[in-house]
């Protein structure tokens, strides 16, 4: 059986803020279940990168530790300004090259666990592999109608280079073009009493079963719509 504890190791009380083993009880307190595996993907040369809905975020081959990139203390990897992430989803490897590995990441840093309040964005985070220097591309965020969310998202990078974030226990979903400016806004319900966990966008064509009541069309000949 594997465990997230085999790769996290024990906390250090000298740069871990809380434990980061014992969340919880039972399996759970044994590092067994307490965090989200929110994302699983594959890459060149059998890359695995594994997402916990901790502060870790483990690239690993066949789940042998390969690089840890921890949003918060990293002992591979430097951080550089911006770059911090925590209770993270969703990342999503955006390109790679055997220098730099690009990735998309929905950054929840405003959970409980931080202690203070903090904007929920999306940033593109370049790594390094020579010089384990971690950058800050751009970020997804509504300067307009920003959002502090407490827990859940999204982040999914559409066909069109566009990007889809979702917020949550914030039930508001964002759309950004290429350039990270924001093009969709849409919301529902209350701050964490209507919650939308995920949100992806996918082509779709609807296929009644049963032909409509009511059909409108434009007029070929004057701006009217008959109904």
């Amino acid at each position: 059986m594997w465990t997230q504890c085999d790769l996290l190791g024990p906390p250090n009380p000298d740069t871990d803020a809380e434990p980061v083993i014992a969340l919880w009880t039972g399996h759970a307190a044994q590092g067994y279940g307490f965090g989200t595996i929110s994302f699983l993907n594959s890459s060149y040369d059998e890359i695995y990168q594994v997402t916990l809905g901790c502060k870790e975020q483990k690239f690993v081959t066949v789940f042998e530790p390969m690089e840890s990139l921890k949003g918060r203390t990293s002992d591979e990897f430097h951080l550089g300004l911006d770059t911090s992430f925590y209770y993270q989803h969703d990342v999503r490897f955006e390109s790679q090259t055997p220098e730099r590995v690009t990735l998309g990441v929905h950054n929840n840093y405003n959970t409980n666990f931080t202690g203070a309040t903090a904007l929920t964005t999306g940033p593109i985070l370049g790594a390094l592999q020579g010089s384990k220097q971690v950058t800050l591309s751009g970020r997804m965020w509504d300067a307009d109608e920003p959002v502090c969310a407490q827990s859940q998202g999204s982040y999914q990078v559409i066909g069109n280079g566009h990007v889809l974030q979702d917020h949550g226990a914030t039930p508001k979903i964002e759309e950004y073009d290429k350039n990270g400016r924001i093009v969709m806004r849409a919301r529902f319900g209350y701050d964490n009493t209507m919650q939308t966990n995920r949100a992806y966008r996918y082509p779709w064509a609807g296929r009644p079963s049963t032909e409509p009541s009511v059909v409108a069309y434009p007029s070929s000949k004057s701006w009217k719509t008959t109904v």
